[in-house]
C-alpha cells in the first residue's frame, strides 16, 4: 500500500510537538513502535535483510558504504540504528560511528555484537525526530529502513540537517515494502502461515495499529523521499536504485528465504547541507530509472 499518493503527503504531520513536548497522542504512537522493536529484537537479525548472515554480502554492503561514506574517517550518526547493522560496518571502516534509536532492546543486541567485534560505537538510546545533539555535530546522517516507520518526515529531515556540519551529506536507505506481485503474494502467505505456527501472528498484529498514523507505511517511491530532502532543505538530492546489493542477496538466499521472504530493491536518496563538501565520494553509476 502506498499512502503517499501525493507528494506533499509524505511530510504529513500526525502527530505535533508544543513548547518542545510531545502530545499525548504522539508519546503513545512512539512507545507502540517501542515497544515493537524491543520485542523484535531478540530475533531481529535473523530475518532475511535484516541482519549479515554471508561474506558476500557483507562486501557489497562495505563497497556500497566505501563509495557514497568514502574512506578518510568522518563523524557519522546512524539514525535509528536498531541493532548496528550500518553502524558497525562504518565502525569497520573506521569511521566514529554514534548510533541512536528509540527502542533499548535493538542497541542492546547491537551492544553485544560491537563486544564481540571489538568495534568502537556510541550507543545513545534516543528519538530521531527530536535528537540531544549540539547542531554542526556529524558529517553524514545515514538510516536505513527507518524512513518508512518516520512519524513526521519533515520534522526528523530538518533535525538530521541541523546536526550536520556544513557540507555535510544525508543518506536514506529504504524499499517499497509494499510494492508486492503475485509471486511476492504467495511468499508473504507462506510466511504468515509460519508465522501463525510459530506463535508470532499477535505480535506482528500490534504494529497495525499505528498503521494508518504512518504516512510512509509499507515504503515509497525514492522520488518522493528525494522530494522530501530536497523540501527540508538539502541542495543535490539523488535518488538510486541499489541493484548491486539486490543481487548479492539474490544469490546468496537459502532455500527458506526463497521460499518465504521478499528479496526488495533498495533505494538511496542523498542530500547535502549547504557549504563545502565533507566528503569526496565519488558518484554511484546505478542511477534511478
Amino acid at each position: 500500500m502506498n499512502c503517499c499518493r501525493l507528494h506533499g503527503f509524505i511530510g504529513k504531520k500526525v502527530v505535533s510537538k508544543k513548547q518542545g513536548r510531545y502530545t499525548v497522542e504522539s508519546r503513545l504512537l512512539k512507545e507502540t513502535i517501542r515497544n515493537f522493536w524491543n520485542k523484535s529484537s531478540p530475533n531481529y537479525d535473523t530475518y532475511f535483510g535484516h541482519g549479515l548472515n554471508y561474506c558476500e554480502e557483507k562486501q557489497a554492503w562495505l563497497a556500497l558504504l566505501k563509495e557514497v561514506v568514502g574512506t578518510a574517517p568522518v563523524k557519522i550518526l546512524d539514525a535509528g540504528a536498531g541493532t548496528g547493522f550500518l553502524a558497525l560496518l562504518l565502525a569497520e571502516l573506521g569511521h566514529e560511528v554514534t548510533a541512536v534509536d528509540l527502542a533499548e532492546g535493538m542497541l542492546n543486541e547491537g551492544k553485544k555484537k560491537a563486544a564481540a567485534l571489538h568495534l568502537p560505537v556510541d550507543w545513545r538510546l534516543g528519538d530521531i525526530e527530536a535528537l540531544e545533539f549540539q547542531a554542526n555535530t556529524f558529517d553524514v546522517v545515514i538510516s536505513r529502513h527507518v524512513f518508512w516507520t518516520l512519524t513526521d518526515h519533515r520534522t526528523a529531515l530538518l533535525e538530521w540537517k541541523r546536526v550536520l556540519r556544513e557540507g555535510g551529506k544525508v543518506i536514506i536507505m529504504d524499499a517499497r515494502w509494499g510494492n508486492n506481485g503475485i509471486m511476492q503474494g504467495v511468499r508473504r502467505n507462506i510466511r504468515n502461515l509460519v508465522k501463525v505456527l510459530r506463535g508470532k501472528e499477535e505480535w506482528l498484529k500490534k504494529y497495525e495499529q499505528v498503521r494508518p498514523l504512518l504516512a510512509c507505511y509499507g515504503g515509497v517511491h525514492p522520488d518522493l523521499v528525494a522530494g522530501q530532502v530536497t523540501a527540508a532543505g538539502f541542495d543535490q538530492a539523488v535518488a538510486l536504485w541499489l541493484h548491486d546489493i539486490y543481487h548479492t542477496e539474490k544469490r546468496v538466499m537459502s532455500w527458506y528465504f526463497r521460499l518465504t521472504a521478499n528479496c526488495c530493491l533498495r533505494y538511496m536518496v542523498t542530500g547535502q547541507k549547504a557549504g563545502p563538501a565533507v566528503t569526496a565520494s565519488r558518484r554511484l553509476s546505478s542511477p534511478l530509472l
